[in-house]
């Protein structure tokens, strides 16, 4: 799998820190009239055991975004316009064909944008989202009525129950929006405050391996080049071992893929790395590029290769 290398053998530009004050603006106006923003995003996720690739998903999706001033506060209206799934092996999609499905609820929100992180913190049009989770779940209780299997059935129930008990908490809704990294990476401290750009800060991560698990990243940035309109960061994350729950993982680890694997628990690992454009003048992300692995050494790992660009 090929991805960009994130760091030059040369030495970086650096750049002196800036004042608290020089990227800051100040939102004081009313109202404003909505701006179209185009985005494309293509991710590849594999899996692997024992160092081989067991499964294989590649997303292309296409976001629309408008953003706007209502009452000094920043709205967000993101549209998933084009969601495009590959998966190996395929008797795979059909559990995937149900998750796409169910984005088209969730990433089709209108949002206001909380004015210290430039994280959601609220979704305008929550009542839309219920609704159309009630004709979602009505479709595909019709859609699998032929099922025969008890097992089967059970699956399906599962997923409608664990997905409702997700959508109908505004909160938990929000948190769920937030582990897709389009919208992780698009509401971000940059919409509001652009001095906090190079700061350091805490990513908690859903782990992809193990269930429950929340893996706090520690992420510093810094800025590497500038131009008068735009500068591009450099992000890497680390873990602290001893702020994860490795006996849980462990406990899942040996439940779930060491009868598969063979080998014993041995390291918890992650790698976190970023390169990202941002437009200062209009405040806003022209590209990004994220690298991401969650391991068990040298028995089960996960890969993430995420591009961001702006076309328009």
């Amino acid at each position: 799998m090929s991805r960009f290398k994130f760091f030059s053998d040369e030495e970086p530009v650096h750049v002196e820190n800036k004042t608290d004050t020089q990227y800051d603006k100040v939102v004081d106006i009313e109202k404003t009239d909505p701006i179209l923003l185009k985005y494309r995003c293509e991710q590849t996720v594999a899996t692997k055991l024992n160092n081989v690739i067991t499964n294989h998903a590649t997303t292309k999706r296409e976001f629309h975004v408008k953003n706007r001033i209502d009452n000094g506060n920043l709205i967000v209206e993101v549209l998933l316009f084009d969601n495009i799934i590959q998966i190996n092996p395929s008797n795979l999609s059909e559990a995937m064909d149900l998750f796409s499905s169910l984005d088209l609820i969730k990433c089709n929100i209108t949002v206001q944008v909380d004015r210290e992180t430039g994280k959601i913190n609220k979704i305008l049009n929550y009542g839309e989202v219920l609704k159309n989770w009630e004709s979602f779940k009505g479709n595909i209780k019709e859609r699998y009525s032929f099922l025969r299997s008890s097992n089967a059935e059970i699956e399906l129930q599962k997923f409608i129950y664990l997905a409702e008990a997700q959508i109908k908490d505004e909160k938990l809704l929000i948190e769920d929006i937030h582990t897709k990294l389009f919208f992780d990476l698009f509401f971000d401290r940059y919409l509001v405050k652009l001095s906090d750009l190079y700061k350091p800060y805490t990513l908690n991560y859903h782990s992809q391996l193990f269930e429950g698990i929340a893996v706090p990243l520690h992420v510093s940035s810094e800025i590497i080049f500038e131009k008068p309109s735009t500068v591009e960061l450099k992000k890497q994350g680390k873990i602290e071992i001893k702020e994860i729950d490795i006996n849980a993982i462990k406990k899942q680890y040996d439940q779930k893929f060491q009868p598969i694997v063979g080998y014993k628990f041995s390291d918890y690992d992650f790698q976190y790395q970023v390169r990202q454009v941002v437009n200062t003048d209009l405040s806003l992300i022209e590209e990004t590029d994220l690298f991401l692995a969650e391991e068990v050494k040298n028995n089960v790992e996960v890969v993430v290769d995420y591009k961001l660009r702006r076309i328009e």
